[in-house]
């Protein structure tokens, strides 16, 4: 029985039947979001929507599982979904290049969860505003050197966005790009801490409107309350009073 162990923990017991209904679009199949994926996968979700316009490099191997040297110069989320499929033949995988506001709706068509596992800025606000937007729940995961970011929003929810806010609440809708380092276990550890937490959302548990933050170096985790700033420009026009 494939989730025999997994059905031992008490609040998982019934997530794989839960988790083959559900869909998830995860933005990002690198460091992040290739074993996030295969977690997903890997726990019972059958119908994941995957979006990375690069390709892979001999730089990503160390630290993005789902590839291999023979893999370098093929696009990622095609390999991510080779990967996936050979994980659990039964997986339905759609791949997507580059997430815009024009193709956002066909990216997220279905989900009932959007992951953010990309590695800028840029992206993270464009899919923040956009889930905003659509009234789908949103998780934020980010990694650089030994600091990590976790955060979900419950945009379905308009009391619960309108409390605690959205990703650019948090980081500021002009947050500028910092290039830093990362390795190998620092990706999977955030990683694995994303899919912990969208395990835990479609196992029935609020896991809503707080951020933590990640010391890796030092296995220090902190967590705080989330507070929507009411001058927000991605979130106030759609929840603000």
């Amino acid at each position: 029985m494939r989730y025999a162990r997994q059905r031992l923990i008490k609040e998982f017991e019934h997530l794989d039947e839960i988790l083959a209904q559900k869909r998830v679009a995860v933005v990002g199949t690198g460091g992040l979001g290739g074993l996030c994926c295969r977690m997903l996968t890997g726990a019972g979700l059958l119908h994941l929507t995957i979006a990375d316009d690069d390709v892979i490099e001999d730089s990503n191997l160390h630290r993005q599982v789902l590839f291999s040297e023979a893999d370098i110069g093929a696009s990622k989320s095609a390999c991510a979904k080779r990967e996936l499929e050979r994980l659990d033949s039964r997986v339905q995988v759609r791949t997507f290049g580059r997430v815009s506001e024009d193709n956002f709706a066909d990216f997220a068509q279905g989900a009932d969860l959007v992951m953010d596992l990309s590695d800028n800025v840029a992206t993270r606000l464009l899919i923040n505003r956009m889930c905003a937007r659509s009234r789908t729940d949103f998780i934020h995961c980010s990694v650089a050197a030994s600091e990590g970011m976790l955060a979900a929003f419950k945009f379905s929810d308009r009391k619960s966005a309108a409390r605690h806010g959205c990703y650019a609440c948090l980081a500021g809708a002009d947050a500028a790009p910092v290039f830093r380092g990362i390795t190998g276990p620092y990706a999977g550890a955030m990683s694995c801490a994303a899919a912990t937490l969208a395990l835990r959302y479609f196992a029935g548990e609020d896991v809503f409107g707080r951020v933590w933050l990640y010391d890796l170096k030092n296995q220090k985790i902190r967590s705080f309350a989330l507070h929507r700033d009411p001058q927000c420009p991605d979130c106030s026009g759609s929840f603000g009073n």
